[in-house]
């Protein structure tokens, strides 16, 4: 019985040191892991913290941390390696922060501009910037510089100008360099007439949103605008006639436009030129083309175009469409109108007074002894 007792109680004695064990942290329980306290904050370029920005943290997930505030920074709790993210103005960086780390993970901006130059290096005030991130984020407009900057989170981005109607974009990775830089050509309406002579006066337009003025041609048959280079429908406008034409200014700056010398030619039925037709042409409105010469020609310079033409002559109008893009002459004729008086048996009588109304009447002429 005694030694019952004696077993039980060495027993209940280990069990007792044991615990005290256990209590003591020496078995049984694993260490605990400190937990670090940090700042991930984010500054710009010049190094002042920017609100506003969303740092997340992956712990077997992202979870977000908090939102900067005025200071730039969020206290968070980094006991061992962790990715933060910072994402602000729709651009995401990410960084790794480990134990060896300072105590501030940093995440900095880099202050973009973009620059609007003219073909002769000139800034453009006007342009309308952007960027795409998550969706496209208008800036900001060019000043007189020609430039407007803001501090963004460094990534590769598709960069935007618009001006003028004229919208242009380019990738760039800001942090190699933050500039992007866009350029204006020198968009030239060039008209000339049928032997390259410039010719003024034309009214020079383009489509880029809308049709909007380019200028009107000066002595030199040129208009010129900067414009940012693109996949233009440029347009010319002389004497109601008007032209279009399609023409990209990444190959060229220049878009030409060139008249042909448009000629009425009016004849008599044996071919010889007709001395005083008057010439005109329908062009938003019927305009005088000119009078026939010796030569039975009037000549203008006009755009290309489809258009009705018409001769008078002697009180009578004739009229004829033509493409001049096909033929610059228009071509009118005479017949040889002959007014025949007999008598009962068929023969010719002398002596009457032929008219015709053109215009109200007309002498065509006294028969002859033929009739």
């Amino acid at each position: 019985m005694a030694r019952t007792i004696a077993g039980g109680a060495a027993a209940l004695a280990f069990i007792a040191f044991w615990m005290t064990l256990v209590v003591a942290g020496v078995h049984g329980a694993p260490p605990a892991i400190v937990a670090e306290s940090a700042h991930v904050c984010v500054h710009d370029s010049h190094g002042a913290g920017l609100a506003g920005a969303r740092i997340d943290a992956y712990r077997g997930g992202w979870k977000e941390i908090g939102v900067t505030e005025v200071t730039g920074c969020v206290a968070v709790e980094a006991g061992a390696a962790t990715t933060f993210a910072a994402t602000r103005d729709g651009i995401r960086n990410e960084r790794v922060w480990t134990p060896t780390s300072a105590g501030v993970l940093v995440f900095n901006t880099v202050p973009v501009t973009w620059e609007l130059q003219s073909s002769t290096g000139e800034g453009l005030s006007g342009g309308a910037a952007e960027y795409y991130a998550n969706g496209w984020n208008s800036v900001r407009f060019t000043g007189r510089s020609g430039t407007v900057t803001v501090e963004l989170l460094p990534a590769n981005l598709t960069f935007a100008m618009t001006r003028d109607g004229i919208r242009n974009e380019r990738v760039q990775n800001t942090a190699n360099d933050p500039v992007v830089i866009f350029e204006t050509v020198a968009a030239t309406v060039a008209l000339t007439d049928s032997t390259g002579k410039g010719l003024e006066g034309g009214v020079a337009e383009y489509y880029g949103s809308g049709w909007k003025s380019l200028g009107t041609t000066g002595s030199d048959g040129r208009a010129v605008r900067e414009l940012l280079p693109a996949n233009l429908t440029f347009a010319i406008t002389g004497d109601g006639i008007r032209n279009e034409k399609v023409q990209d200014l990444h190959s060229s700056a220049t878009v030409p436009f060139a008249t042909v010398a448009a000629t009425v030619a009016l004849t008599d039925s044996t071919g010889k030129g007709l001395e005083g037709g008057v010439a005109e042409y329908y062009g938003s409105g019927w305009k005088p083309l000119g009078t026939t010469g010796a030569d039975g020609r009037a000549v203008l310079e006009l755009l290309p175009a489809n258009l009705t033409f018409a001769i008078t002559r002697d009180g009578i109008r004739n009229e004829k469409v033509q493409d001049l893009h096909t033929s610059a002459t228009v071509p009118f004729a005479t017949v040889a109108a002959t007014v025949a008086l007999t008598d009962s048996t068929g023969k010719g009588l002398e002596g009457g007074v032929a008219e015709y109304y053109g215009s109200g009447w007309k002498p065509l002429g006294t028969t002859g002894a033929d009739g």
